[in-house]
């Protein structure tokens, strides 16, 4: 396509688009009303699936945003650490166990001693 920045090309140009847009005009005006209405229906229902999907994406974002806050707030918390108080008694009974069989063991060697 040769472009020339030529006035002349210019107004040869708007001449044309101005006969376009023209004929444009008369041919929708030349319609009945009812095809007019239909063109325009068409041309919303056309524009509204726009609309409908963005208010969709936000429906599922609200949702998804809803059902993680019920999860989280679901969830069994973490369990404490377990005292150590149980652990001390045991500790403490043990070391009183092995007292005890200390005693016995010594007992025991006594008694042997003693039967030499």
């Amino acid at each position: 396509m040769n472009i020339n920045k030529d006035p002349a090309n210019k107004q040869d140009d708007d001449i044309v688009e101005a006969r376009v847009n023209r004929a444009l005009t008369d041919s929708v005006q030349s319609l009945s009303p009812e095809v007019r209405r239909r063109l325009n229906q068409a041309r919303l229902a056309c524009e509204s699936p726009k609309l409908k999907r963005h208010s969709l994406i936000k429906w599922s974002l609200a949702t998804s945003m809803v059902v993680a806050i019920a999860v989280i707030t679901t969830l069994p918390k973490p369990e404490s650490e377990p005292s150590i108080e149980p652990f001390a008694e045991v500790l403490e009974e043990d070391l009183q166990m092995l007292e005890d069989l200390e005693f016995i063991y010594w007992v025991a060697e006594e008694k042997q001693l003693a039967k030499l």
